[in-house]
C-alpha cells in the first residue's frame, strides 16, 4: 500500500469506483445496483476502502478523495454532476453561519459527525438538513454531498474560477479588499474608511467564506484584482513605480527564481519551506529572492511583501 499521508493509496479498480460513487452520494444498495453486486458486498468493500484511506466514515472518505486523491479530471466530473453543479451555483447564497458550519464540517467531518456544532444548539444533523435545503440536496448521502460541495468550491476557487462576482460584493467589502490588495493593514484600512477594525475583519472573513477562499490575505488580494479592479485601477497598478521596478528585476531573474513568484500567484498561502521543497532549492534561496524583490520594489512591510509580489506578478502575466 502506498503512503496515504501523501494522498495516494492503492485502490483496486473496483474499490476506486465504489469510493467515487460514495462521493456522488450513493448508498450501499445503490452502489450494489450500479456495479451488479450485493449490498453486503458493497458494504464489505467500503470497509476495506475506509481502512486503506485511514478514515471511518463516508463523509471523511469524501473529504479524503477530494483533498488528496482525485485527479483534476475526476474532480471535474464530480463537479459537473447535476446535483453538485446546481449546489455550487447556490453556494454563495448560504448565510455566513451556514458557511462557517459547512467549513467546519468539511475540515473535520468525523468529529462533526459525533458532536453538536459550536455555532448552534441544534444537532449536527439538523444543521446539515438546514444547510442542504438552500443547496437543494436531500436524501441519502446528504452529509457527504454538502462536504463535497464545500471542498469543490474551494478547489474551483484555488484554480481561479471565482465563486463570486463583483455584484455579489457589497460596496464596503469592495473598498476593504481593494485596499487590502494594495498592501494596507487592517488598521490602515479602518482608518482610511472611517470604520472599526472589527468591521474590516468581518468584511474579510465574510468574503473569504462566500468566495470559498482561505482567510489569507494574498488569496483575497488576488481575488480582488481578478474580480473587483476596474480597467482604470489595473492600469494604475501597472503604472506604479514599484511594479515597474519589479518587472525590471524580473527580467534579470533566472527561470528558477521567477518560479518563486509564479508559485505565490498559483498557491497564495504557500510558505517558504513549501516553495523550497517544490523547486528543490533551499529556504535561504527562497528568502533571498523575496528579499531582493522587497528591496528592489521599495516594499516596507515584510508581512505584506509576498502579497504585493503576487499581485505584481499576476498583473505582469496579464500583459
Amino acid at each position: 500500500m502506498a503512503d496515504n499521508s501523501k494522498g495516494r493509496v492503492e485502490f483496486s479498480a473496483l474499490q476506486e469506483r465504489i469510493a467515487l460513487l460514495v462521493a456522488e452520494g450513493l448508498g450501499n444498495r445503490q452502489i450494489g445496483e450500479s456495479l451488479s453486486m450485493s449490498e453486503a458486498d458493497a458494504k464489505a468493500s467500503l470497509k476495506q476502502i475506509f481502512r486503506l484511506a485511514g478514515v471511518s466514515t463516508r463523509e471523511a472518505l469524501v473529504a479524503f478523495l477530494i483533498k488528496r486523491y482525485m485527479s483534476s479530471e475526476q474532480l471535474e466530473g464530480l463537479a459537473s454532476l447535476p446535483v453538485i453543479a446546481n449546489a455550487l451555483e447556490l453556494f454563495r447564497h448560504c448565510t455566513i453561519n451556514q458557511l462557517i458550519f459547512l467549513n467546519r464540517l468539511a475540515d473535520n467531518p468525523e468529529a462533526m459527525s459525533t458532536r453538536t456544532s459550536d455555532c448552534s444548539k441544534s444537532s449536527t444533523s439538523t444543521q446539515i438538513r438546514r444547510l442542504a435545503a438552500p443547496l437543494k440536496i436531500g436524501g441519502r448521502g446528504t452529509r457527504a454531498m454538502v462536504i463535497a460541495v464545500c471542498l469543490l468550491a474551494r478547489w474551483r476557487a484555488q484554480r481561479g474560477e471565482d465563486v463570486l462576482t463583483a455584484e455579489d460584493i457589497s460596496a464596503l467589502q469592495g473598498k476593504v479588499l481593494v485596499r487590502l490588495a494594495s498592501g494596507r493593514t487592517n488598521e490602515e484600512i479602518a482608518s482610511g474608511l472611517g470604520i472599526k477594525e472589527s468591521e474590516v475583519q468581518r468584511s474579510i472573513r465574510d468574503v473569504a467564506l462566500r468566495a470559498a477562499l482561505p482567510d489569507e490575505r494574498t488569496s483575497l488580494a488576488l481575488f480582488a484584482v481578478r474580480v473587483l479592479l476596474t480597467k482604470e485601477q489595473r492600469a494604475e497598478w501597472r503604472a506604479a513605480p514599484a511594479v515597474a521596478r519589479f518587472r525590471q528585476m524580473a527580467d534579470s531573474l533566472l527561470p528558477r527564481e521567477l518560479q518563486v513568484f509564479e508559485l505565490l500567484v498559483a498557491k497564495p498561502g504557500i510558505d517558504d519551506q513549501a516553495i523550497a521543497a517544490q523547486l528543490d532549492v533551499s529556504q535561504e534561496d527562497v528568502r533571498a529572492v523575496i528579499g531582493r524583490a522587497i528591496v528592489t520594489c521599495g516594499l516596507v512591510r515584510r508581512e505584506h511583501a509576498r502579497l504585493l509580489l503576487a499581485v505584481y506578478r499576476y498583473l505582469a502575466n496579464e500583459d
